[in-house]
């Protein structure tokens, strides 16, 4: 199990805590209430909100998921290269949960 964990554990010590955290938050509000905004400063925003059902590329308890692992193993130097904002990143550490689920 530990092989199938460590590059989904190792993509998330590549992020910066508060700027996750942040960043998690801002997807949860917008799962659970429609009518809120996502922050502009998030940069994946866009291709979040333009999905027809943003439930069908990340579920709230997966969001769950990422949070507790950012707690853990995320870093606290800004200066990550990292970020959850990244659609490509978002969508890679998403792709690795998934990969570790389905395995």
């Amino acid at each position: 199990m530990y092989d199938l964990y460590k590059p989904f554990r190792n993509k998330i010590c590549e992020l910066e805590l508060r700027e996750s955290l942040y960043v998690i938050w801002g997807y949860s509000q917008h799962l659970q209430y429609e009518d809120f905004m996502l922050p502009a400063d998030i940069g994946a925003a866009r291709e979040f909100l333009s999905a027809p059902y943003p439930q069908s590329i990340i579920g709230e308890w997966e969001l769950e998921l990422i949070a507790k692992e950012v707690i853990i193993n995320a870093g606290t130097r800004a200066e990550r290269n990292t970020s959850l904002s990244s659609w490509s990143d978002l969508a890679s550490i998403v792709n690795l949960l998934k990969h570790l689920e389905n395995s």
